[in-house]
C-alpha cells in the first residue's frame, strides 16, 4: 500500500477536545485505535478541565496506543480555548477534529488526506450521521453531494461541523496565534466565527470544500 505524503514528516495530526466524558471518550477512543494509518499521525486530546476519571483513561490509553498521543492539559474551560490549546501542541501538515463522542470511520484520516492533495483546498468538512438511529438529530450533516466553496462565497450557518473537519495548518496559522480562535470557526455556526472563516479563505485564495466520502457518527447528540 502506498502512503499519501504532503511533504513533511507529521502528515496529519488529529485533535479531540474533552471534558468530564470519560465514558463517551473511552468510546471514542475504541474507534481511533482502528484508524487506518495515512503515514506519519498523531492523536492529540486536549482534557479541558476534566474531573472524573478522564485524565486515568488517556494514561492508560497513551501507554498502549500504537501511534504518537499527545495529552494537552487545558484547565480554562472553553471549546475555543481547547481547540487552541491542542493546535498549539500539533505537529502535522494537516490538522483534522471530531468530538469526543463520535465514532469515525477507519478511513477517516486517509480520506482527508485525499482532499489535500488539492493544493487549492484549505479547509474542508465532511458528513456526520446519527450511530443510533433513534437518537436526536442535532448537529449532523446527511447531504451526499460535494460542493466546493470558492474563496469570497457565502458559507451558511452550520455548513461545516466541528465533528467532521480538517484544514491545513499553514491556514489556521493565518488567523494569527494571538487570536483565540472560537469554537464556531472550527466547527459550527455563528456570524463570528463564519466571518473570520471568510476572511480566511478570502486572505489565502483557497478553497474549502464539504465531502461525503468519510464521515463521523455522533454516539449521541452532542451537547
Amino acid at each position: 500500500m502506498v502512503e499519501i505524503r504532503l511533504g513533511g514528516s507529521m502528515l496529519i495530526s488529529l485533535v479531540i477536545c474533552t471534558r468530564n466524558r470519560c465514558a463517551s471518550l473511552r468510546r471514542c477512543l475504541e474507534y481511533i485505535q482502528r484508524l487506518e494509518s495515512p503515514g506519519e499521525w498523531e492523536l492529540v486530546v486536549v482534557d479541558n478541565g476534566s474531573t472524573d476519571g478522564t485524565s486515568e483513561l488517556l494514561g492508560s490509553f497513551a501507554e498502549e496506543a500504537p501511534f504518537r498521543m499527545v495529552v494537552v492539559r487545558e484547565p480554562k474551560s472553553g471549546l475555543g480555548r481547547a481547540r487552541n490549546a491542542g493546535i498549539a501542541k500539533a505537529s502535522g501538515e494537516i490538522l483534522a477534529f471530531t468530538d469526543d463522542d463520535c465514532y469515525v470511520s477507519p478511513d477517516f484520516l486517509k480520506q482527508i488526506v485525499k482532499v489535500f492533495q488539492d493544493e487549492r483546498i484549505g479547509y474542508m468538512g465532511g458528513r456526520v450521521l446519527l450511530y443510533d438511529k433513534t437518537d436526536t438529530p442535532q448537529t449532523i450533516r446527511t447531504e451526499t453531494q460535494i460542493r466546493i466553496i470558492e474563496p469570497h462565497s457565502y458559507v451558511r450557518p452550520g455548513e461545516l461541523q466541528g465533528a467532521n473537519m480538517a484544514a491545513r495548518s499553514s491556514l489556521i496559522s493565518e488567523i494569527g496565534a494571538t487570536i483565540e480562535i472560537p469554537a464556531t470557526i472550527l466547527g459550527g455556526a455563528g456570524d463570528d466565527g463564519l466571518h473570520r472563516l471568510l476572511r480566511v479563505l478570502l486572505a489565502v485564495n483557497q478553497r474549502a470544500v464539504e465531502i461525503e466520502e468519510h464521515r463521523a457518527h455522533p454516539g449521541h447528540a452532542s451537547g
